[in-house]
């Protein structure tokens, strides 16, 4: 709640001072929480996938338009490394003739890498935002799953696996997984105490899922922690 505090009185701050600048930042790092939440609940579902194609699509374009208007690039080892990566790509599709789907793909999930890459490295605000955007994301999935299953969910009804109108339900429990994982670290090194109560939500969705290696290894990961 204070969180939300600071950012309503910094956007109000930055109107007043015309710090265009910042507000554009704010404005990203809000489709940047859309993003992540659309990848968890709808990437992988045939219609909404549109919704999702359509965030990332802004989010790209209004980083895109920032770095390009304050001349913010950084070529450093990570830009290196995904042009060679690319360039194995493209060489390789030359080669075999062919440029097929999950080629094209892979570019566009490396474009789409280093234009995020790019914004987050600008600024150490920036990635404790998104960070921010992880939490607010996880946490709104984990609700949006609670409230697609919620017979199941306070009923206890183990009768099925539950995740199947988001994605295969290893996929499913891949994603909490994340969730749980970033929470409960934040929780415990991060002195953030109230999100124990979302790792609880979070691991239970996990087990409805029924995915039993995914909750194994989310267990043994949870103990070492």
């Amino acid at each position: 709640m204070n969180k939300v505090k600071v950012i309503v009185a910094d956007i109000k701050r930055y109107f007043q001072e015309r710090d265009w600048e910042a507000l554009l930042r704010i404005v990203i790092l809000g489709f940047l929480t859309l993003a992540v939440f659309s990848t968890f609940a709808f990437s992988s579902r045939v219609f909404f996938n549109n919704i999702n194609n359509l965030i990332y699509f802004i989010l790209l374009a209004l980083i895109g338009l920032y770095l390009i208007i304050y001349k913010r690039f950084v070529l450093d080892k990570f830009f290196v490394a995904l042009a060679l990566f690319n360039f194995i790509i493209i060489a390789s599709a030359v080669f075999n003739g062919k440029f097929t789907s999950q080629v094209i793909t892979m570019m566009l999930l490396s474009a789409t890498t280093f234009t995020v890459y790019q914004f987050l490295i600008l600024d150490r605000r920036n990635r404790e935002h998104f960070v921010s955007s992880l939490v607010i994301a996880g946490i709104g999935f984990i609700f949006y799953f609670i409230l697609a299953y919620f017979r199941e969910f306070f009923t206890f009804d183990f009768s099925n696996r539950l995740g199947d109108k988001f994605d295969n339900v290893n996929g499913v429990a891949q994603n909490l997984s994340i969730i749980v994982v970033t929470l409960l670290y934040l929780a415990m090194f991060h002195n953030k105490q109230y999100l124990y109560i979302f790792v609880a939500l979070g691991l239970y969705s996990s087990f409805l899922t029924g995915s039993m290696w995914t909750n194994l290894v989310l267990l043994m990961t949870v103990v070492v922690l």
